[in-house]
């Protein structure tokens, strides 16, 4: 079993890493969503991934470390950065306050 923080999160990174063709996973979640690309690379080198994989590569542990990196190291409140996530699905779009961390207001994870 995978244990994460917030899965609702985990599943948003999970679905912006596939988003993009192509792509990296630094690329592909620093271009979409609330994390810069240079913060990105710092959590895959602080769990031990390499900063050129792409989401195809990973387990779904690794999405839930990551996950867990950089809501609980990213932003100081401890990831209530997210609020009123709604379930997991193609369509939502969580509402999003800005914290130390994060790139920008209003970005979706």
């Amino acid at each position: 079993a995978v244990s994460c923080s917030n899965p609702d999160a985990m599943f948003r990174l999970i679905r912006q890493g596939f988003g993009q063709r192509r792509k990296t996973l630094v690329n592909a979640l620093g271009n979409q969503g609330p994390f810069s690309k240079a913060l990105l690379g710092d959590a895959l080198d602080a769990l031990h991934l390499a900063r050129d994989i792409r989401a195809e590569r990973m387990t779904l542990s690794q999405f839930a470390a990551l996950t867990d990196f950089l809501l609980n190291h990213a932003c100081p409140d401890g990831g209530a950065v997210l609020r009123e996530l709604p379930p997991a699905g193609p369509n939502c779009r969580p509402q999003v306050r800005r914290s130390e961390g994060c790139r920008k207001e209003g970005a979706v994870l």
